[in-house]
């Protein structure tokens, strides 16, 4: 006997039967073992059977996530050619908002009037266009005086503050693909919140909390039928600006990978990154090259930017010099993404011995607190000592010292940019970067983080030592007149401080011990 379920919350799907414990929908089996029939449908079996009927459905039928249309990247275009777009709602209720939570799906944001300082909204079509034009949902990405905005075509306002339309807005507009699906984005230009869907169809503002996927800040852009062919242009104008950025970022690899830098790379490798930067380059240059094309360069250079960082290696003895009468001197400059370490250098600065070095702007020219370098381990693997050119030491605890650390090194442990170290002490964690106070202290962080540095090449000087050559100093007479040292019939000759800084010999010296370097000999010379 067969026994059918005519189920009205199926309509589509028509009579629900069961061949032994197998579906047939809309007289169809999914899986027939037999073609006798021996079950017929039980109430107890009924819960069973809907929930075969749900995973069945997720298999066959295909979900398109968005409404209006296909989902597409926020890009800037022109007047001339302008690229409109449909801002739709990704919130499907999870997570809730507030305790509160409403299936937003295929919403439309929208402007409800032309009024600047009007709070936004959304809503399906229907409902907007049954007292407003369509317009009012449609938005154009736009550059304006170098800033980015989200500009409504119905009413000509602009989005502000993340949940406002107005004449003017105050920031610029940062669209940030969400991770877990890259098709949907965080809409801001509020400095801490993102624009989202609230349940009583206004549009508000909330911080990270709700900025996943699916979530109340959760958006798409859908491309406005009409718009598709100057969107498929706009691609390939951003395709070629990616390739520009790219470029740029193995440029910059390149060379701030120079000798010296505490990374070593084979010619090898250098020559192999600087080929493919130039392959890159004549892509760019050849307006013909297709979107797919300007793609695989992409993605070409990419591959010889990964390779590259992956064929260095740290070698502490490119921090010396080539000369042994030679110091090299560097700055220990930030590699973090952070607003407030980005680019900054240690400094000694104002700090006496005991007080944390600090670090600071980099000066336009070379100042002595800013520059450091480094003697190594007796095996040359690490740093020994890290000398500030005022003749201090940086000790493990980032703090002004008199001498080294005992029983202290610091280990270079490179990091996946490719040019950025771990300063590491022996036995505590790496230098790091504290925003309070500007100080260094002891943070584990990785790339972009405050505890990722490098090292840039300042200069080079002579050392200068108390040790005397075999030249006979009675050959020279040297003279301290009004605190000024000259040479009897020697005008090619310098001055040194004990520390090693260089003096201008034409002015006043203040008391103290100094050294005049000349062609054969250097002479210990005391200023009163």
């Amino acid at each position: 006997m067969l026994s059918k379920f005519k189920m009205s919350i199926w309509p589509l799907l028509g009579n629900v039967i069961i061949y032994k414990n197998t579906f047939v929908i809309a007289g169809m089996a999914i899986c027939n073992k037999k073609h006798n029939i021996k079950h017929i449908i039980m109430k107890k079996n009924f819960t069973y059977c809907l929930m075969a009927l749900l995973i069945f459905i997720s298999f066959v039928t295909p979900v398109n996530a968005q409404v209006n249309g296909t989902a597409a990247k926020p890009l800037v275009s022109t007047v001339d050619k302008p690229v409109y777009y449909y801002v739709e709602s990704a919130w499907n209720g999870t997570p809730s908002l507030n305790n509160t939570s409403i299936d937003a799906r295929g919403n439309l944001m929208y402007a409800p009037t032309g009024t600047s300082g009007v709070q936004l909204k959304h809503n399906p079509m229907a409902t907007i266009t049954s007292s407003l034009s369509a317009d009012n949902a449609i938005w154009q990405v736009v550059s304006e005086n170098g800033i980015v905005k989200l500009k409504n075509k119905g009413v000509g306002l602009y989005l502000n503050e993340s949940k406002f339309a107005a004449t003017t807005p105050s920031l610029s507009v940062t669209f940030t693909p969400i991770t877990a699906d890259p098709n949907q984005y965080n809409i801001k230009n509020n400095s801490t919140s993102s624009i989202v869907a609230w349940t009583n169809s206004n549009c508000d503002r909330l911080t990270s909390q709700y900025w996943g996927a699916n979530g109340a800040a959760a958006w798409y852009f859908i491309v406005v039928p009409g718009s598709e062919a100057n969107y498929n242009e706009a691609l390939a104008v951003q395709a070629r600006l990616n390739l520009d950025a790219k470029i740029l970022d193995a440029q910059n690899l390149l060379a701030s990978t120079v000798e010296g830098s505490g990374f070593v790379y084979s010619a090898e490798s250098r020559s192999a990154l600087s080929s493919a930067i130039s392959d890159a380059i004549a892509v760019q240059a050849d307006n013909n090259k297709t979107k797919a094309e300007i793609e695989t360069a992409i993605a070409t250079l990419i591959n010889a930017m990964n390779t590259y960082k992956t064929s260095g290696s740290v070698n502490p003895v490119s921090l010396l010099s080539a000369s042994a009468s030679n110091y090299r001197w560097y700055w220990i400059k930030s590699t973090s993404t952070l607003a407030y370490a980005q680019n900054k250098v240690i400094s000694k600065g104002t700090r006496v011995v005991g007080d944390k070095f600090t670090f600071e702007a980099k000066a336009a020219e070379p100042a002595d607190v800013q520059l450091f370098r480094f003697e190594l381990t007796d095996d040359q693997t690490k740093i020994l000592n890290i000398i500030n050119k005022t003749d201090v030491y940086m000790a493990s605890s980032g703090a002004v010292a008199t001498a080294s650390t005992v029983d202290n090194s610091f280990s270079l442990i490179s990091l996946s940019d490719g040019r950025s170290f771990n300063i590491k002490p022996t036995s505590v964690a790496a230098i790091h970067g504290q925003e309070n106070g500007a100080a260094i202290v002891n943070w584990a962080g990785d790339v972009g983080s405050a505890s990722a540095w490098m090292f840039e090449f300042a200069m080079e000087t002579a050392k200068v030592t108390t040790s005397l050559n075999d030249a006979n100093q009675s050959d020279y007479k040297v003279r301290v007149s009004d605190h000024m040292i000259t040479v009897d019939g020697e005008y090619e000759f310098e001055i040194y401080s004990v520390t090693g800084q260089k003096q201008n010999k034409y002015n006043s010296l203040s008391d103290g011990v100094y050294f005049v370097k000349l062609k054969d000999a250097t002479i210990k010379v005391v200023v009163r």
